[in-house]
C-alpha cells in the first residue's frame, strides 16, 4: 500500500496540510499526482484517509486530508521464529507487518 505518512507539525490549519520536500518529490516522480488527485495518507498514530491535492507551487504540495479510519492494534499474539531460512523469513517478515503481533523474536 503507497500511503503519505504525515507528521503532526506538518498541519497548516483545519484539513490542510503541507508536504516535506522528500514527500513532495515522490508525490511528483513516483506517484505522478496533479492538482486535483487523490491518495491514501496516514497521520502517525492517528489513523489513515484521503488526501486531496491542492496545490502545486514550485516544490511545496498543499493537501486536504481528514483521519477516516483508526489505526489496526496488534494481535494478541507473540511471533517465534527458530531458524527461519532466509526465503521463508523475508515472506513471514511481510506477513508481520500486514498482520501486526505484539512481539517478533528470532532465535
Amino acid at each position: 500500500m503507497n500511503l503519505l505518512l504525515l507528521h503532526p507539525d506538518q498541519r497548516l490549519d483545519g484539513d490542510r496540510w503541507r508536504l516535506d520536500d522528500r514527500q513532495a518529490t515522490h508525490v511528483r516522480s513516483v506517484l505522478k499526482l496533479a492538482e486535483g488527485d487523490h491518495c491514501r495518507a496516514g497521520l502517525l498514530d492517528e489513523g489513515t484517509g484521503q488526501a486531496v491535492i491542492e496545490s502545486i507551487k514550485n516544490n511545496e504540495i498543499d493537501i486536504s486530508f481528514k483521519v477516516d479510519s483508526k489505526p489496526v492494534s496488534a494481535l494478541p499474539l507473540n511471533l517465534l521464529l527458530a531458524l527461519p531460512r532466509p526465503k521463508m523469513l523475508k515472506r513471514l517478515s511481510l506477513i508481520h507487518i500486514s498482520e501486526p503481533t505484539r512481539r517478533y523474536a528470532i532465535s
